[in-house]
């Protein structure tokens, strides 16, 4: 991870610096959690203490390559704690105090998406948005591309959805299996999919062989796309090899 993350900021760096025609230093916000907050509010367990390291031994690298023109760079972290609120606020004060050039973060998607809708418009160097992870459409076909190699006809979708928490609004899983559902009904020409959404947080193993068996049968027993975002994944995956 702490590779990916520091070739990332190389990349990102080079243009920068290649940009950079003053001395003037680049502000860096990083938008985290000071600590760890449930895995519902916060899905990828990603808070200050576990990035910080990673940035700086980044920032280290860059320097050492000489890519940054001797510009200096000034870390600001802000502590979101995973609200959509805080996120976007502290990132628009930043800008608005002439301190944002780059922007690292956000543990949670919710914050991230106004954000960056709004980045493209500050005219603040490169306006991308860069992804550490794969973006959910190619996610969407490279299932696709596997249930053809395997010549499977109906799907059926089992995932975490934060029921019982509506206020931290869709899960991770959710939004992945959107993107797999969004197409094959656009792309592959399928129809109807059976999707059946809980929460891992209020559930049990037999409550998970129940839903098993429910979207089994209206995937005719073929195939079963479960998705979860805990440790509880094991569980499902236990439960699911006794069932098939």
């Amino acid at each position: 991870m702490r590779i990916i993350v520091a070739s990332l900021l190389v990349v990102y760096f080079a243009v920068m610096g290649a940009m950079a025609t003053t001395s003037k230093p680049l502000q860096m916000m990083v938008a985290m959690p000071f600590k760890l907050n449930p895995i519902w509010e916060n899905p990828f367990q990603l808070d200050r203490a576990l990035v910080e390291p990673v940035i700086t031994l980044a920032i280290q690298d860059v320097k050492k390559r000489g890519l940054l023109n001797n510009t200096s760079i000034e870390l600001h972290f802000k502590n979101t704690n995973c609200s959509d609120t805080l996120g976007p606020y502290y990132a628009v004060e930043a800008y608005c105090a002439k301190q944002l050039d780059v922007i690292l973060g956000f543990a949670n998607a919710y914050a991230l998406a106004p954000v960056a809708r709004l980045s493209g418009y500050w005219n603040q160097g490169v306006p991308l948005l860069t992804r550490m992870n794969g973006s959910y459409r190619y996610l969407g076909s490279t299932v696709i591309q596997l249930l053809a190699l395997f010549n499977y006809k109906r799907v059926g979708f089992l995932y975490h959805n934060n029921q019982r928490r509506p206020t931290f609004g869709k899960s991770e899983c959710y939004f992945q299996i959107y993107a797999i559902y969004n197409q094959l009904i656009k792309t592959a020409g399928w129809h109807t999919l059976p999707s059946v959404d809980f929460d891992q947080f209020f559930m049990t193993l037999s409550n998970y062989e129940e839903l098993l068996k429910k979207v089994s049968m209206t995937a005719n027993g073929k195939c079963v796309s479960i998705q979860s975002c805990s440790l509880r994944k094991r569980e499902n995956c236990v439960k699911s090899d006794e069932l098939f």
